[in-house]
């Protein structure tokens, strides 16, 4: 009883793990899908950089379009993980990707 108390005090005690952040550059297709992900800005852990291309493979465009369709093009997103399945990709008002890393992190 004292052990499992121990160790749930330690957990408690312990800092939560800052969010990951790391840059990818893509492309948009016609289609709203992305191709070609690579890691620009990594975040120094192989797994969670695998996790963010991952994250950014599974994102389409098309649903927020809208009428004129999906613009092709080359851009940037900061992915930030939040936990073993949790992220939030940073996308130009919601629609499109950044023009750079340093854009998508403000």
């Amino acid at each position: 009883m004292l052990l499992s108390s121990l160790v749930a005090a330690a957990a408690l005690a312990q800092p939560a793990e800052e969010p990951v952040r790391i840059c990818v550059q893509a492309t948009v297709k016609r289609n709203g899908t992305v191709a070609q992900p690579s890691v620009v800005t990594s975040s120094g852990d192989k797994v969670a950089d695998r996790r963010a291309l991952r994250y950014v493979r599974m994102l389409n465009l098309a649903p927020f379009a809208g009428y004129g369709g999906v613009e092709p093009h080359t851009g940037y997103t900061i992915v930030t993980l939040k936990g073993t399945d949790a992220f939030v990709l940073s996308l130009e008002g919601g629609r499109k990707l950044f023009a750079s890393c340093e854009a998508a992190a403000e």
